[in-house]
C-alpha cells in the first residue's frame, strides 16, 4: 500500500486528527469497526456478536457515527449502522498490520 504524506499545516487540522485518533483509541470501538467491516447490522446484533450490553453499544456507536466513521440508514424502529468508507478498513488493517509484526 503506498501511502502520499499529506501536509497539516493549521493547528485546528492537527486537533481534528487527534481527535480522529482518539476516538479509535477505545478497544470496544476497535471491536465495533471489525464487526461491521463487511456487513450492515442493528445494534443489538452488534450486542449479540460482542457480547455487551446494548447501551454500551450505542454509546460507542453514537462516538463513532459523531467522528464520521460509521454511517446509519433507519428503516422502522432499526437502526443499521456500517462503515462509512474503505479508508476506516485501511485504518483498521495498518494498525493491525503494525501491532502484529
Amino acid at each position: 500500500m503506498n501511502i502520499e504524506p499529506y501536509e497539516i499545516n493549521d493547528s485546528e487540522d492537527f486537533e481534528t486528527l487527534a481527535s480522529f485518533f482518539s476516538v479509535l483509541s477505545d478497544a470496544k470501538r476497535l471491536k465495533i469497526i471489525l464487526v461491521l467491516f463487511d456487513c450492515e447490522l442493528c445494534v443489538c446484533d452488534i450486542a449479540d456478536k460482542l457480547n455487551a450490553k446494548q447501551p454500551s453499544i450505542s454509546q460507542h456507536l453514537k462516538i463513532l457515527w459523531q467522528a464520521k466513521i460509521l454511517k446509519k440508514r433507519k428503516v422502522g424502529l432499526h437502526i443499521y449502522y456500517s462503515l462509512d468508507s474503505d479508508i476506516v478498513k485501511k485504518i483498521y488493517l495498518l494498525g493491525a498490520t503494525h501491532v502484529e509484526k
